[in-house]
């Protein structure tokens, strides 16, 4: 796959093709162009919202391709996925994106083998440079606001899997998750849980086909002792929110071991 760093041929070809067009949005050739191709927010969102990342990349790119997006990060409780999770967050913050960092209730509370709640809402705010969105009140704002240009679960777990196919609002992250969705903006869903194969089958489907939710592309993470687990993988984040702002899904979903 070609990389979304860098200017393709077609792209140079739209951007010579825009530069020919007179006054009444015609080609050299006398014929209308649709420039609705031309900056994949367009359609997404309509003209009254840029994609930055997009914009950035090509006009400003010692910036980072990222920008002056604003990213949600939406940590869920897969408490061994939390170091690869905030390392995503840190290289969307290093490629210039702005994080607003969200936690579930589950995610901010609970000490585990793998750091104290303490510690982990420490490291995850160290990132983010800012105070972590901890309860559901204080994430109800994020799309009257619009505090957010994407929002992004890095490891999305199976109960918050099933409560965003049935609506359900009850954590931080799915209040957050809400609250974006109603500015008509996409959400990106980085899965990590053992049972996407089984019993969360259904609502990655049910997720898959809805408007406004994207996948980062699923690989199987240990197939002869847990046959039925998925993980997102984590190197495709970038990819996949790049895409996302176009409307479109990144292929394949499913990616080879």
């Amino acid at each position: 796959m070609e990389s979304i760093y860098e200017i393709s041929a077609a792209e140079k070809v739209n951007a010579q093709n825009e530069s020919t067009q007179n006054e009444n949005g015609q080609n050299e050739n006398g014929q209308n162009e649709n420039k609705q191709g031309d900056n994949p927010v367009e359609n997404a969102y309509g003209e009254e919202r840029k994609n930055v990342a997009w914009e950035n990349r090509v006009k400003e790119p010692s910036k980072g391709i990222m920008h002056g997006l604003k990213i949600g990060v939406a940590v869920c409780g897969s408490f061994c996925t939390f170091k690869k999770a905030f390392e995503a967050a840190a290289e969307l913050k290093k490629m210039g994106a702005d994080i607003i960092p969200v936690m579930s209730f589950n995610a901010a509370s609970i000490s585990s083998r793998f750091g104290t709640a303490e510690e982990n809402l420490a490291a995850f705010e160290n990132i983010a440079g800012r105070k972590a969105i901890l309860t559901i009140e204080d994430a109800e704002p994020i799309g009257p606001k619009k505090m957010t240009d994407i929002m992004l679960l890095p490891n999305c777990t199976g109960n918050t899997l099933a409560k965003l196919a049935m609506s359900i609002t009850d954590t931080p992250v799915t209040m957050a998750v809400k609250s974006h969705l109603r500015g008509n903006r996409p959400v990106v869903i980085n899965a990590a849980t053992n049972d996407a194969l089984s019993g969360s089958a259904k609502n990655i489907g049910a997720l898959m086909n809805l408007r406004n939710y994207y996948f980062v592309p699923l690989r199987q993470d240990d197939f002869a002792k847990k046959p039925t687990s998925v993980v997102g993988d984590f190197s495709l984040i970038p990819d996949t929110i790049i895409y996302a702002l176009s409307g479109r899904q990144i292929q394949p979903v499913l990616r080879e071991l």
